[in-house]
């Protein structure tokens, strides 16, 4: 049953059934804001298909200098496909971090690659996916990413562990994260692969599968 949610209260007009939560338990600005990834969570599905398999990954390529700037390859064969994470890293001014969707400039970006990329290709990527929205893709590339460091946390991590000591406890609790993601991109934005492309792969079945409703619903 559909109704205006202008003119009535959206609970009156759905019949839920007994075992779906109420939508004013889950959907609520307070709960929503403090989730946190669970065993339907995309990536928990993909790191325990990768246990079961076992895959073979492989640094194919590292031009990181000391500092950790410049670019790697990480490979990994799955089913009958080859996928490269692609890295670039730069140095960056504290002016030019931000952790807003409209920052030009990030600590890091990465696109997921369909195979292994040539030094050629690498070098085209380098020019487009450091600039992110403003870079132009083939659909040899299936997502794109960036992130830059917790500003707070990242620089006491790594003195800590140059030291040989454990950071604190409760530095990391209060921030929670090394690295922060600005934006995922997919679905052939910027030209990158379309969604038609990729959903019958196997080991990018999305979380809610058939398979995961049920248990996800109760």
């Amino acid at each position: 049953m559909l109704c205006n949610s202008k003119l009535v209260n959206a609970q009156k007009c759905i019949n839920l059934p007994p075992n779906v939560r109420n939508p004013k338990t889950v959907m609520n600005l307070e709960r929503l804001g403090s989730l946190f990834p669970q065993k339907f969570s995309f990536m928990r599905i993909l790191i325990r298909n990768l246990f079961k398999k076992d895959p073979n990954f492989q640094i194919n390529k590292n031009k990181l200098n000391s500092d950790g700037k410049g670019h790697c390859v990480l490979s990994v064969e799955l089913g009958k496909q080859e996928y490269s994470l692609v890295c670039f890293t730069e140095k960056l001014n504290p002016q030019e971090r931000s952790d807003r969707v409209i920052a030009t400039k990030w600590d890091a970006s990465f696109c997921l690659y369909a195979g292994i990329p040539s030094d050629k290709q690498i070098e085209k990527l380098e020019s487009q996916v450091k600039i992110q929205e403003k870079g132009r893709f083939d659909k040899n590339i299936l997502v794109l990413s960036r992130a830059n460091k917790s500003v707070t946390l990242f620089e006491n991590v790594v003195n800590s562990l140059s030291k040989g000591e454990q950071p604190s406890k409760n530095k990391i609790k209060k921030t929670s994260y090394l690295m922060r993601t600005t934006a995922v991109y997919g679905n052939g934005k910027f030209g990158i692969a379309d969604r038609d492309l990729i959903s019958k792969i196997k080991e990018l079945t999305p979380p809610l599968s058939s398979r995961n409703v049920n248990g996800f619903l109760n």
